[in-house]
C-alpha cells in the first residue's frame, strides 16, 4: 500500500522494512518531515547539557576559538551520526525491526542498570 500524503509533505502509512521498496538513500526520495522534526527534537534534547557540549564549553573557553570549536564539533557529530544512519540501514535490512526495537530497548535498560549499580 502506497504511503499517502497528510499535507505539509508528512507522510502517513505502515512502516515498512527497506527491503520491501529499495535503499532510502536512492535519488528523489521524498523527505519526511515529521521523522526530521521528530529526530530534530529528540537528539536536540538528549545533547541538551550533554558531556559533548561541555567539552564544546571547555574548549571554547580554554583556546578562545569558537569558531574553530564549532565547526571541529559540527564535523565531529556529523560523522559519528553518518555512521549510526548508515549502520541503522544496515541493520534494517537484516534484523526485522520488532526484533531491533526490543534489542536496543534491552540494551538501554542494561546500560542504564549498569550505570546505576557501578562505581
Amino acid at each position: 500500500m502506497p504511503r499517502k500524503k497528510t499535507g505539509w509533505g508528512l507522510r502517513s502509512g505502515p512502516e515498512r522494512n527497506v527491503s520491501d521498496e529499495g535503499s532510502r538513500w536512492e535519488k528523489g526520495a521524498a523527505m519526511d518531515w515529521k521523522i526530521f522534526i521528530t529526530t530534530l527534537g529528540t537528539i536536540f534534547l538528549a545533547e541538551l547539557g550533554d558531556k559533548t557540549q561541555l567539552a564544546a564549553i571547555l574548549m571554547t573557553s580554554k583556546t578562545g576559538r569558537p569558531l574553530s570549536v564549532f565547526t571541529g564539533a559540527i564535523v565531529a557529530l556529523s560523522l559519528v551520526t553518518f555512521i549510526g544512519v548508515v549502520m541503522g540501514e544496515g541493520l534494517i535490512s537484516i534484523i526485522p525491526q520488532p526484533v531491533l526495537k526490543k534489542v536496543a530497548a534491552l540494551a538501554f535498560i542494561l546500560i542504564g542498570a549498569w550505570m546505576f549499580f557501578g562505581k
